[in-house]
């Protein structure tokens, strides 16, 4: 399909420079196709954050949160503070999580946070130190939310990158989590580097942060490294390079992890594997303590993300439409490059 007028005179404009968002080495848009990323320098510079004002706005968002955001969650206060406390000054509450007879519960991760508190402990207060910690997973969880913003702009254009910031800065979901002490929170940082890597073909780097999140987090998260290993092993083939990545970042993580959690149960722990096999194979379940209805996650989706949630939703509704609506030969930018005119 031949350029707009319009088009060719970006094409100009920017004489045929590389699309370049954060990185250098695109290929460079041919004729009838116009790359997503190649808005003319005018306006990109007005109306695209970069990365340095992008990490200001999210470590603003989130450091506002670590100060001012209240702890909800009993399991944070019980089941991570106490015992971080009781790693830090020796001495805190123990839940049946932390028993030896259980040990569902992983030191590992907890020390990941006791080394920088006990140093911080010679100078200051706990209230302070406490404080300290949640400004530290402030300033983790805005880092890579920067990598999700500009995976995005890489993978999927400037304005779609504009939007997912715009959305991300004030949602309420993103404001609890960004500063609380608790493995989901670990694991939504953890997965938003892993998908960033993955969108930018970083695929050993993605690997290993999808086994911190499994291992060290959330275990249940591993169902997120399963587009990852799709486009490795079934659409690029590269079968050796999943399994080379997959078995060293096993082995990183999970050796430490079982030396240092069976040290503090006095027996032979695997943290990870005790919490999958209690929640599902075992005849309670997570039936435990009650379980919300099917209706909870959209629920909770609207609480934390309001309209987003909503418009997540419809989505493959939009999509279908879209597809229906344009024809096969239309550009890929049609749908992603406002800069263009249609005729």
């Amino acid at each position: 399909m031949p350029l707009t007028a319009r088009q060719r005179s970006i094409h100009n404009k920017n004489g045929a420079k590389r699309a370049t968002s954060f990185s250098k080495g695109k290929r460079k848009a041919t004729e009838g196709e116009f790359l997503v990323t190649n808005a003319p320098s005018d306006l990109r510079s007005i109306a695209y954050p970069g990365g340095a004002v992008a990490l200001g706005l999210l470590l603003t968002a989130r450091i506002v949160s670590a100060y001012w955001g209240h702890v909800a969650d009993c399991d944070e206060t019980y089941n991570y503070w106490e015992p971080l406390h009781y790693l830090v000054y020796g001495s805190g509450l123990q839940t049946w999580e932390y028993s030896p007879v259980y040990a569902i519960r992983s030191y590992m991760p907890l020390w990941l946070f006791a080394v920088p508190a006990k140093i911080l402990a010679w100078f200051m207060t706990p209230v302070s130190v406490f404080y300290s910690l949640r400004v530290l997973l402030a300033v983790l969880s805005a880092c890579a939310e920067l990598m999700f913003y500009k995976a995005i702009c890489h993978e999927f254009g400037v304005h779609v990158g504009r939007v997912w910031l715009a959305m991300t800065l004030p949602a309420a979901g993103m404001f609890a989590s960004s500063s609380a002490m608790l493995p989901s929170a670990w694991s939504s940082a953890l997965c938003s580097a892993a998908l960033a890597c993955w969108w930018r073909r970083r695929y050993p780097t993605a690997i290993f942060l999808t086994a911190a999140s499994t291992l060290l987090s959330w275990p249940f998260t591993a169902l997120l490294g399963v587009p990852i290993a799709i486009d490795m092993v079934l659409m690029k083939g590269q079968i050796v390079d999943f399994l080379k990545w997959s078995i060293i970042s096993l082995i990183v993580i999970l050796v430490p992890t079982i030396l240092v959690d069976s040290w503090h149960y006095g027996r032979l722990v695997v943290a990870p594997w005790n919490i999958v096999a209690y929640n599902i194979f075992t005849e309670h379940g997570p039936d435990l303590y009650g379980v919300e209805p099917w209706t909870y996650y959209f629920v909770n989706g609207f609480l934390n993300f309001n309209i987003v949630w909503v418009l997540a939703l419809s989505s493959p509704v939009y999509l279908v439409a879209c597809t229906a609506m344009t024809s096969r030969s239309t550009a890929r930018a049609m749908f992603c490059a406002p800069y263009c005119d249609r005729h």
